[in-house]
């Protein structure tokens, strides 16, 4: 139980990640003001693209929660990767700026950072948080993005780096494109289906965000991912049993290639074999730390 409550901003508050967090931290008591391009309600405006941002309502503010940023899974062209690396580059180097300045800077920010930070690897690797970045366009993405971020530790007593494997939740990203197509009894694995599979429940990154903020004095790199280390085949099997559906439709490299170009090589036929050391170190204990119990819980099927 958190007994004392603080403020906390949040942006990428409205998107399936960042509303489930938000609304967590809600729920526990704590003054929730989201950052928003609309600057709607009680939100606090920015502008990305002119790169103003008045960071003044936060002054005094225990964190920010820095989430937003241009969806990965888009066939790649040459504008797309303008937009994602600088929605996140751009907007983290505008946000720590403009803390910066404040008289009284947030004393923690958790900023979004991705498990393609590492190169891609088999299933043997077990990359935890040491290993070294790699260098295809979304290793150079995070190494940028969380460059940006570090430059808080000028002003902040800690930055975490949350290197963000898949999300799984049925109100969103991949599990939520992927369940119409396993009910429907045509799913199967992508390719090979040996690439590894990192991933995490919505409900663990929840509280992983939790743990980060109240219960933990560690600053650095993070690896959300759960313990349990799954590829491709093995996340296929385990999503078609939990819906009592057949996976027995492959889908092959060459037609991932056509329909996604280097997007679904490095996101779908690719795979990083991330392991949670930081998070095993300070003991967090995982709601679902394997598919089975997240699938029983995500699909009410528990």
């Amino acid at each position: 139980m958190i007994d004392s409550k603080h403020k906390i901003a949040i942006t990428g508050g409205t998107g399936m990640i960042g509303t489930a967090v938000r609304e967590s931290l809600e729920r526990d008591g704590h003054e929730v003001a989201v950052i928003s391009r609309s600057g709607k309600g009680s939100s606090i405006p920015w502008d990305l693209e002119a790169g103003v941002f008045d960071a003044t309502p936060l002054d005094g503010f225990y964190a920010v929660i820095h989430l937003a940023g241009e969806p990965i899974a888009q066939r790649w062209t040459g504008e797309v990767r303008e937009r994602i690396y600088a929605s996140r580059i751009g907007s983290t180097k505008l946000l720590v700026d403009s803390l910066s300045k404040l008289e009284n800077p947030p004393k923690v920010l958790l900023s979004a950072s991705g498990i393609n930070y590492y190169p891609s690897t088999s299933m043997s690797a077990g990359l935890d948080e040491t290993a070294e970045a790699g260098d295809d366009f979304l290793s150079r993405v995070c190494l940028h993005w969380e460059e940006e971020a570090n430059k808080a530790r000028a002003f902040s007593a800690r930055v975490c780096l949350l290197r963000t494997s898949v999300v799984l939740s049925p109100k969103g990203g991949a599990l939520a494109k992927l369940l119409p197509v396993f009910k429907s009894g045509v799913g199967g694995r992508v390719g090979s289906g040996k690439q590894p599979f990192p991933w995490v429940s919505i409900a663990d990154y929840v509280r992983i965000c939790s743990h980060l903020l109240f219960g933990s004095s560690y600053s650095g790199p993070v690896n959300v991912v759960a313990p349990e280390r799954a590829d491709n085949r093995s996340f296929t099997r385990t999503l078609g049993e939990a819906l009592g559906r057949p996976t027995i439709f492959p889908v092959p490299r060459a037609a991932i290639r056509l329909a996604f170009g280097e997007m679904g090589r490095s996101t779908l036929l690719e795979g990083v074999d991330a392991i949670p050391g930081v998070l095993q170190k300070e003991s967090f204990s995982f709601s679902h730390p394997d598919l089975k119990s997240a699938f029983a819980d995500l699909l009410g099927r528990g």
